[in-house]
């Protein structure tokens, strides 16, 4: 059984929060944000809460919880006080904001307001809205004046009190009592008389010991008339109308009474009836004068055609109904006093409480939703949807809980630690994402060494992005002399990869003129951009032998090699010794004057220009074309427990990068960048975990943490045993390596 006052939950909600320590280097923006509308008018859940200026609070380490993500979420505002001595405040149940006015306290937001878990400040629901209890985290309420489903306004003369924001909300009530307003958005306080009286509403009730019975309902009423003409003596001023509500009927244990005993497991049924009193200020009527006046007018009431009426004593009885606070799990007592209030046991086994409190006070003798606080919230099964690059592993994680995404899918790739948390309403993204591949490097597709104003190679170009290039004038050969003709190209990034459309051909150019050398190409058959045409010494020029080399570029001709006379030259094979080439057609041997070998690059490098070797009747080769190392895309991976301080663009082949083991990781981790190929050396091993309990030595016992391991950081509390002393606080953290520390010591020798 656990019960308590209301000034008793008061001090229980100001001793459920958690004090921390942290640093403080400048103070967080309090003011509250409201609620903007929706599309469809309908809000229901929280903004996003407004920036933090700079900084709030650096953690102590050893003096924070996960549900603040290992970081404070405001400092208490002690002016005078040093920075670093300031208390931490950590909120943990959504609903709920620190209270920087109070030390290290937390306060549920009004109704009215929401918040999300970790916001700082709460945010007012739309003008219209409000929620249907304190510490909420939907605005899934209208507002007193306003009428469901769209929370519209009450028109003048009408009026509404606050209701759920669903279809089956009452709707907008004509002023009762010959009483009226002009105001738009009454509620019942705003309805007046003509000589100004106001209207007040309350509750009566009245708890049988019986089924609940219409007709008994129906012959209850005039007694309670009387027992509000009584209440509101003989004012002629006075004014008032009642109606019967509902009745509430439960099974409970039966009780045991003078006239009759009572056997082992006999139950036996009580009703709570309700009476909806309206009246008018002149009537002086109180909630509790008029419950005396009608519990006394009922003792031993015999009304026609009913049994003698056996009241039950004025208070709630037992546990509240299940549809108080669905999946709540009660303990009251017997019998709780009005005024007073039982707090729940928790939530059944696949809920968890909105709030670090969850309790129903008892109203006049009945459970009062209106009084209730939190609610029962269902945690979140599998994985997040609508999240669709990534790839989670969740299986059932408790509101307010986190999971984490192993990878993201092909195509992107992962952008810090991704994490989703359970929240009343589903699943919350908070940090990190699967954002699309960049690509790297200039599309190559469209043709070598071609330019492409307006994308830059020498950082990751974004997905989605177009390039556009323009290809050179080329020139043709006409019926009317030479004709330029222009065309484009375009690339767009894809994922990582280029989608190329349209191509660069050349048009072939005017075959050289050159006497005595007859030419391999024609105008019948064009030479291509980038290809060769091999001219050979003949007859007619003189000449013993000899080779000429033309050289198709962008439209034109370049020539080389000549005709000589004399013996034969030949040019020896490799053409070059420089690393990057591979030249597998003429690797060795010799070459004759004016023979042509192509070549291309080695794995690893990238060509710039066809890569050729023409042998010159001067007996040496005539290179074309590169070859460079490719560089290395940044980071060199995307490990867990390692940051790398190369994390964006490209590193030049030949150079390195040291990595650093993040908090919680042990090791040591570099990569080398050699063509195109990060070759890492080391790790980062982890996350490191302490193995309970931290220690066994005599005397010390640690039921918090006897068995399993703990995180990085957390503090685990111990006790010392029965005939051994403490010395000092008994505690143990969890250091970086994944070794517990322990502090204080218990002295002593067991009996």
């Amino acid at each position: 059984m656990r019960q308590a006052s209301a000034p008793q939950l008061l001090l229980l909600l100001a001793l459920a929060s958690v004090a921390l320590r942290c640093q403080c280097s400048s103070i967080i923006d309090k003011s509250a944000g409201t609620i903007p509308a929706s599309a469809s008018g309908r809000l229901l859940t929280a903004a996003p809460a407004p920036a933090r200026q700079g900084s709030t609070c650096t953690v102590v380490p050893g003096e924070t919880t996960d549900a603040c993500h290992s970081s404070c979420q405001a400092c208490k505002d002690t002016p005078g006080t040093a920075a670093d001595s300031r208390q931490c405040v950590c909120c943990k149940a959504a609903g709920w904001v620190p209270n920087p006015s109070t030390p290290a306290a937390c306060r549920a937001c009004p109704r009215g307001w929401i918040a999300q878990q970790g916001e700082l400040q709460c945010n007012q629901c739309q003008p219209g809205y409000s929620t249907l209890q304190q510490g909420s985290t939907v605005c899934d309420a209208c507002a007193a004046g306003y009428e469901g489903p769209t929370c519209a306004p009450c028109e003048p003369g009408s009026y509404s009190a606050r209701g759920p924001a669903s279809t089956a909300a009452v709707g907008c009530l004509p002023c009762p009592l010959g009483s009226s307003s002009s105001k738009v958005t009454a509620t019942l306080a705003d309805c007046k008389t003509a000589d100004g009286q106001g209207i007040v509403s309350m509750l009566a009730t009245v708890t049988l010991l019986s089924p609940c019975n219409a007709s008994l309902a129906a012959a209850l009423l005039p007694v309670v008339e009387h027992a509000v003409a009584d209440a509101a003596g003989n004012n002629s001023d006075a004014e008032y109308d009642m109606a019967a509500g509902g009745c509430a009927m439960r099974v409970r244990a039966a009780r045991r009474r003078a006239s009759r005993p009572v056997q082992a497991g006999a139950t036996e049924v009580t009703a709570a009836y309700s009476f909806n009193v309206l009246a008018t200020s002149a009537a002086g009527l109180a909630p509790k004068p008029l419950q005396l006046e009608l519990m006394q007018r009922l003792l031993g009431l015999k009304l026609p055609g009913f049994p003698r009426l056996l009241l039950v004593a004025v208070g709630c009885q037992g546990d509240p109904d299940a549809s108080l606070l669905p999946n709540a799990l009660w303990e009251c007592s017997e019998a709780t006093a009005s005024g007073s209030s039982c707090l729940a046991d928790g939530c059944a086994p696949g809920f968890s409480p909105s709030t670090p409190l969850l309790y129903a006070s008892c109203v006049a003798g009945q459970w009062n939703k209106e009084k209730a606080a939190g609610r029962c919230l269902a945690d979140c099964s599998g994985n997040p949807r609508g999240i669709k690059p990534a790839n989670w592993n969740c299986s059932s994680t408790t509101v307010g809980g986190l999971c984490a995404a192993t990878s993201c899918r092909a195509g992107f790739e992962l952008r810090g630690p991704l994490q989703a948390r359970c929240q009343a309403r589903g699943w919350n993204v908070i940090s990190g994402s699967c954002r699309p591949r960049p690509c790297f490097g200039l599309p190559s597709e469209a043709g070598a060494g071609l330019p492409w104003p307006g994308c830059n190679s020498s950082a990751p170009i974004p997905h989605n992005t177009t390039c556009i290039a323009t290809c050179p004038n080329r020139t043709k050969r006409s019926s009317t002399g030479r004709a330029a003709v222009s065309t484009g190209v375009s690339a767009q990034c894809s994922f990582g990869q280029w989608l190329v459309t349209g191509t660069c051909a050349e048009a072939p150019p005017v075959v050289p003129a050159a006497p005595g050398v007859s030419w391999a190409c024609s105008e019948a058959a064009p030479t291509a951009s980038g290809s060769y045409c091999l001219g050979s010494c003949g007859q007619g020029s003189g000449a013993l032998g000899g080779m000429l080399l033309a050289a198709c570029s962008n439209g034109s001709y370049s020539i080389s090699g000549e005709c000589v006379f004399g013996s034969a030259i030949t040019c020896s094979y490799p053409p070059s010794s420089q690393p990057g080439y591979n030249r597998s057609q003429c690797s060795s041997g010799r070459a004759g004057a004016g023979q042509l070998c192509v070549g291309q690059c080695a794995p690893g490098y990238a060509a710039s220009g066809a890569i050729t070797a023409f042998c010159q009747v001067t007996g040496g080769h005539i290179v074309q074309g590169s070859c460079t190392e490719l560089p290395c895309p940044n980071p060199p991976n995307f490990a867990a427990g390692v940051a790398w301080p190369c994390s964006s663009g490209n590193t030049s082949s030949g150079t390195s990068c040291k990595g650093s083991c993040t908090l919680g990781y042990t090791g040591g981790i570099a990569a080398s960048c050699k063509q195109g190929s990060w070759e890492l050396v080391g790790s980062c091993e982890g996350p490191a975990r302490c193995d309970n309990p931290p220690n066994s030595l005599p005397g010390f016992t640690w039921p918090s943490c006897a068995t399993g391991t703990a995180a990085v950081q957390s503090t685990c509390t111990g006790s010392c045993a029965a005939t051994f002393a403490a010395s000092g606080p008994i505690s143990a953290r969890c250091n970086n390596k994944g070794v517990y520390e322990v502090t204080g010591q218990c002295s002593g020798a067991p009996t």
